[in-house]
């Protein structure tokens, strides 16, 4: 069954937030990529990753940022 739910404040019945600051708030992409079998194990988002050089590599997304005013964090 398909349809929307519209709503303007989330609650557990402790703390509440708007709903607009999960959406916006929300990641936007990820992936989990494996540089030496240049493998994507998981994404939301990401359509591939191309590797350039050693320790270089370019993300695509699926749907692109609204702007190039964006964050990435990374882990190895």
């Amino acid at each position: 069954m398909a349809g929307t739910l519209t709503i303007s404040t989330l609650s557990d019945g402790t703390n509440s937030t708007s709903a607009t600051n999960c959406i916006q708030g929300s990641a936007k992409a990820w992936v989990n990529y494996n540089g030496s079998a240049q493998t994507i194990s998981g994404s939301f988002n990401v359509s591939s990753v191309t590797y350039n050089s050693t320790g270089n590599y370019t993300v695509n997304f699926t749907t692109a940022m609204a702007n190039a005013n964006y964050a990435v964090a990374t882990c190895a």
